[in-house]
């Protein structure tokens, strides 16, 4: 899923041609992703030109030192967004699976997030409840419109409510009765 992600959010980035498409297949994900290039990418479109691209190196042959200022860039911006511990450069050097998984995992998720509006998805004004208009429904953080959405189904279902979308969702049961 990460890998699709990136190739359908990235596909038009010129400077990813080299590394797009990654194959979802095997490891081409740490390879592509290793020297921050693609993570660049990825915090440019959950965040319009939070990194200057002015100031990122450019090119297919950059040195260690090069892809290290690249890749502390990204961390920088990255932070301010998502959890990032235990986690840094190195790990993207290394191509430490896990880790990179955990940091790409994470800018998946508000990728995917930014598409839950009211704008992209109209019949999201069914979860509206007593007393609120759409303009209170706009102003939800998107995982709070999901979660909604979530426990608008477990009624339907019978089931019920949803208070998180961690613990609550971590044994699959509502997620069953929600697909069902």
């Amino acid at each position: 899923m990460i890998a699709r992600t990136i190739n359908r959010v990235c596909k038009d980035d010129a400077l990813l041609t080299e590394r797009l498409p990654i194959n979802p297949e095997n490891d081409d994900l740490f390879h592509a992703c290793s020297d921050g290039m693609v993570l660049i990418h990825l915090l440019n479109h959950i965040e319009k030109d939070c990194i200057d691209m002015r100031t990122v190196n450019k090119g297919s042959n950059l040195n260690i030192y090069k892809v290290r200022e690249n890749l502390d860039q990204a961390f920088a911006v990255a932070k301010t967004m998502i959890k990032v511990v235990g986690v840094d450069t190195t790990s993207f050097l290394d191509k430490t699976a896990y880790l990179m998984l955990g940091i790409l995992w994470q800018l998946v998720r508000l990728l995917s997030m930014q598409t839950i509006t009211l704008q992209d998805t109209p019949e999201l004004f069914r979860l509206l409840q007593d007393g609120e208009d759409l303009s209170s429904l706009q102003k939800l953080k998107s995982e709070q419109i999901l979660l909604r959405w979530l426990n608008f189904h477990l009624a339907a279902a019978g089931q019920p409510p949803a208070q998180n979308l961690g613990k609550d969702l971590a044994d699959a049961t509502k997620l069953i009765h929600v697909l069902h």
